[in-house]
């Protein structure tokens, strides 16, 4: 390579030697004429690497080599000071500052240092990605310009690996680095502003990498099976996550998805089995298909009022996932959403959703609703069976948030999918529930009825297995027939006793009300 370097050198030096220009042909004291002729180019600039190059020139005296001290420790010449020869090898040492520099080498004459030839030396700063490997090995990057530019060296000293290239890396290109299982670590170098496809993919051993803040876009799979990645800093410059970009990353444990990302791709963090915190910021709008899916250590998950498209699956066995909260704005989960998450303790619904379907299939757990979709009155059961949006699910207990104001006729009836429901909690604005609300879908221990409540429906609560039923509105509510089946004791404010024994309704319960003093 250095050969290639010294070659092309002196090929740009000869072209160059018919320009040559007279830099001094006075009189010296002793009566000669000192001639310093200039033949290659007074200005020379090079890349960041090691590298021998000459300098020529024309003199009929001896002169010396002036380097600048502060040059001294990168510039330095092969032959002797003081010279009479035309040709001067410089050597560079590699650039590892991180910036160019500059310095001016003169050819003085030696009896008259007011004639020289002044050379413009610029170097670079190198263009290089650092790494390391497992055991010191050397990785067997192909010199094929994956990265846009053609590789110049790939050397591994004192633990650390170096590939130099001959121009800036503005891309980490396809598969650049696809399966190097001794790839330990990479420092990405600030010039890149792209990762290209599957760059990473398979690198088993990668356990940290270094993206700069320059980055703007990262492809499709670029970390996919980086099976001992345990975490990654991204750039704030994407604005997306794409399809399978940490795929069976197993050992991440965390992830910040920074502000500016509208979109988490299909599959991006699918298996990540360790991930067990994500932070998804406002301003994303969709979370893909089987994004999260398998992640079974990832605890909660907080969805911002961004997000306007669930995709299929997204957080599909994620078996420890126990707290849920989505954001006002979402209309649609997607089917199986959630599916299997079997540890699911706390989920709260926005007022927007409007099509759940399957989302919840095979979940346990606490539901806090918030959706008015439940608020919507159907003819029949069979019509609500259409908008069955509990599927599978195996919640035991339903919170209704503070902005439902009503349960819809047939709203859960027959649905046997909540058979497991146990306790219902309303809050202090609902004013009705309606008829058939909850028909043979429930096995409630007790049930607390707000003051706010003003009409229940026919059949509301029969076959639900009601025991204790604790009514607080001082009016009795406007009934129908068979508001509640098997209930063993109703508890009515005590002022309130002889009200509901009137009622038409009520009193059909008479042998089961009590008074009672609520707080």
């Amino acid at each position: 390579m250095k050969k290639q370097f010294w070659i092309l050198a002196t090929a740009i030096i000869s072209l160059l030697a018919f320009g040559c220009e007279n830099q001094s042909g006075d009189t010296a004291p002793n009566g000669t004429n000192v001639h310093i002729y200039s033949i290659s180019p007074k200005e020379v600039n090079l890349g960041g690497w090691e590298v021998r190059f000459e300098l020529i020139y024309q003199t009929d005296t001896e002169c010396d080599v002036v380097i600048p001290d502060e040059a001294k420790d990168w510039i330095s010449i092969e032959e002797p000071t003081r010279v009479q020869s035309d040709t001067l090898t410089v050597v560079l040492a590699a650039n590892n500052s991180g910036t160019a520099r500059s310095a001016i080498v003169k050819v003085v004459a030696a009896d008259q240092p007011s004639h020289a030839i002044e050379y413009t030396i610029t170097q670079n700063r190198r263009y290089t990605i650092h790494y390391t490997s497992i055991n010191d090995t050397l990785l067997e990057i192909s010199d094929t310009g994956t990265c846009g530019v053609k590789l110049y060296s790939n050397t591994y000293k004192d633990g650390i690996g170096s590939l130099d290239f001959y121009e800036p890396i503005t891309k980490i290109g396809y598969r650049t680095f696809y399966k190097q299982r001794n790839l330990k670590s990479v420092i990405i170098p600030e010039s890149v502003v792209e990762i290209g496809e599957e760059a990473f993919r398979e690198c088993i051993n990668l356990e940290e990498v270094t993206i700069p803040d320059g980055v703007t876009k990262i492809e499709a799979g670029a970390f996919w099976q980086c099976s001992s990645l345990t975490s990654v800093k991204l750039p704030g410059s994407i604005n997306t996550i794409p399809d399978q970009l940490f795929t069976q990353c197993s050992l991440l444990t965390e992830m910040n998805i920074p502000q500016g990302v509208t979109s988490i791709g299909l599959g991006a963090f699918f298996l990540c089995e360790n991930l067990r915190k994500v932070t998804i910021p406002d301003g994303v709008t969709i979370i893909g298909s089987q994004a999260f899916e398998g992640c079974k250590n990832l605890e909660d998950v907080v969805i911002p009022g961004s997000v306007d498209t669930i995709g299929s699956w997204a957080f599909r066995k994620c078996t420890y996932l126990n707290s849920v909260t989505i954001g006002e704005g979402l209309t649609t989960l997607g089917n199986s959403v959630f599916s299997e998450c079997v540890s699911m303790q706390k989920i709260n619904l926005p007022s927007t959703i409007t099509n759940i379907g399957t989302a919840f299939f095979n979940c346990a757990g606490e539901l806090e609703i918030n959706t008015k979709m439940v608020e919507a009155d159907c003819a029949s059961a069979e019509e609500s069976a259409h908008h069955r949006w509990l599927l599978a699910a195996d919640f035991h207990k339903f919170t209704f948030g503070e902005n439902i104001e009503k349960i819809g006729d047939y709203a859960f009836c027959g649905d046997m999918t909540t058979t497991s429901v146990k306790e219902l909690v309303f809050n202090g604005k609902i004013k009705s529930i309606g008829k058939r609300a909850f028909y043979l879908c429930c096995e409630l221990e007790q049930l607390t009825l707000p003051e706010s409540v003003t009409s229940i429906g026919s059949e509301a609560f029969s076959n639900c297995l009601v025991r204790t039923l604790y009514c607080r509105p001082t009016t009795p509510p406007s009934g129908d027939v068979d508001m509640f089946s098997s209930v063993y004791k109703i508890y009515v404010p005590r002022e309130s006793v002889d009200a509901y024994l009137a009622d038409e309704h009520w009193g059909q319960y008479a042998r089961h009300i009590e008074g009672y003093d609520f707080e």
